[in-house]
């Protein structure tokens, strides 16, 4: 048996020249895998940037609509809504108060005489 001096020491290259190709592979595929997820994390950082700025929107959206709440229920507004509309201010004994029963662990009855129940509201009798 004889052993080809030229056929063992091409083995060992071959190995070599295999073990750079799986390294260059390798070292694409986590270069790809970088790349991609800096853009996902620059999307990520984009797509948080909308959105604070679309809660700043609604949160200065929701003040202004509060102020111009505040503003259309301030009195003088009331009160001359209330000309334009031909409304006026109600007179002594115009305007009748029902308070809540003092007890409410019970309720009214409907068929008492002097007391009404409507939606669960309690009316004390006169």
């Amino acid at each position: 048996m004889e052993i080809d001096n030229a056929e063992a020491t091409e083995r060992p290259g071959q190995y070599l020249v295999l073990a750079m190709i799986v390294s260059f592979m390798g070292s694409l595929a986590l270069g790809l895998t970088l790349v991609w997820l800096n853009l996902e994390r620059t999307r990520l950082a984009y797509d948080i940037r909308n959105m604070q700025r679309e809660v700043s929107i609604r949160a200065d959206l929701g003040a202004q609509r509060q102020a111009e709440r505040e503003y259309l229920l301030s009195p003088h507004v009331l009160g001359a809504k209330a000309e334009e509309l031909g409304l006026f201010t109600a007179k002594p004994g115009q305007v009748r108060r029902m308070g809540l029963a003092p007890d409410f662990d019970e309720t009214v009855s409907p068929l008492q005489s002097a007391g009404a129940v409507s939606s669960g509201l309690r009316v004390a009798p006169h």
